[in-house]
């Protein structure tokens, strides 16, 4: 929901505020009443607005009224509930977008990914693997990733990997070195989802997941080891030097 823990949740002023400590950044996306795609986790606005009602039944004209920012400090004061695009077009500067599936059609998606020509810089995920399945019928070159929570199986994964996901993201209680090895065995990358705590994060980084979604991406970036090419002594007679390492 963008850097979460220093911007109120699902707002431009939290997709910037990733700018620098997120590799990607992550929104939840549903339909308004008009038709429109907007950025609510929500289905309704009551928690992270001074508005009501469900996302579905107000228009989008609706839901620009509501302030969306106030709720988590006043210097937020009026900021806005974003649509997909505007969330898009502010991240994809420095940052992908990942864009979680809440409701609406695979239709809808690619239409306005297409619109926006942003098919191949976005990832979208969904816990419904048959929206992904959908998606990647209509426009193979969008990138997918199933999410999901519980036990993870290998009948899981081959729903996933049949879906056209090239990624899976897991809830994080359930995720141990038996189940990254699993997923890396398919040949998928794995996320988990939502680690906050240092330590967590570190077990994470030792188990090799290939991405941690946080509501403090600064915290995952200064777990993270910097790897350099530069060697720290050079011997005298050291005349050249490869690194085998890189992937």
């Amino acid at each position: 929901r963008g850097n979460s823990y220093y911007a109120p949740e699902n707002t431009v002023a939290a997709f910037l505020a990733a700018e620098g400590k997120a590799d990607m950044v992550e929104t939840d996306i549903r339909v308004s009443s008009d038709g429109k795609l907007v950025i609510m986790h929500d289905a309704t606005v009551d928690r992270t607005t001074d508005g009501s009602g469900s996302v579905s039944a107000l228009t989008l004209e609706q839901l620009k009224v509501f302030d969306a920012g106030s709720w988590f400090n006043t210097a937020f004061a009026g900021e806005p509930i974003p649509t997909m695009e505007e969330m898009i077009t502010n991240t994809l500067p420095f940052a992908t977008p990942l864009l979680e599936h809440k409701t609406g059609t695979a239709a809808a998606y690619v239409a306005e990914l297409r619109r926006l020509d942003a098919l191949t810089n976005v990832v979208v995920q969904s816990f419904t693997w048959s929206f992904l399945a959908d998606v990647h019928a209509l426009e193979p070159s969008i990138r997918l990733c199933g999410l999901g929570s519980g036990t993870l199986t290998e009948a899981s994964l081959d729903t996933i990997a049949s879906s056209g996901a090239d990624t899976v993201a897991w809830a994080r209680g359930n995720i141990s070195a038996p189940e990254v090895a699993m997923v890396h065995n398919r040949g998928l990358r794995l996320f988990v989802w939502t680690v906050n705590s240092i330590a967590e994060i570190q077990s994470f980084i030792d188990l090799g997941v290939d991405g941690i979604i946080s509501d403090d991406p600064a915290a995952v970036k200064g777990e993270q080891t910097v790897v350099t090419n530069e060697p720290t002594h050079l011997s005298d007679r050291l005349i050249s030097y490869w690194k085998f390492d890189d992937g």
